[in-house]
């Protein structure tokens, strides 16, 4: 199954890759988001809600942003 998500760097031009990303790869799920390596071995996307919100260059990297992401989300 294909997994498409939004790219929010895509400016339209060719520097800043496709408007949306597609990946075959099985998601891991992590404290409500999504993580995919879209390149293998290479690209681990954060996914939520339909839209790419990091990339990072390993899951440990991924779960690492999920978890700033929520701690900034948990500041007043």
């Amino acid at each position: 199954m294909t997994a498409t998500y939004r790219n929010p760097w895509h400016l339209g031009g060719n520097g800043s890759g496709p408007a949306a990303y597609e990946t075959d790869a099985q998601p891991t799920a992590y404290r409500g988001y999504l993580i995919y390596e879209r390149v293998r071995g290479v690209c681990w996307d954060v996914v939520l809600n339909g839209e790419a919100v990091s990339q990072r260059a390993g899951l440990h990297g991924a779960r690492r942003a999920i978890d700033e992401l929520c701690s900034v989300a948990a500041q007043p």
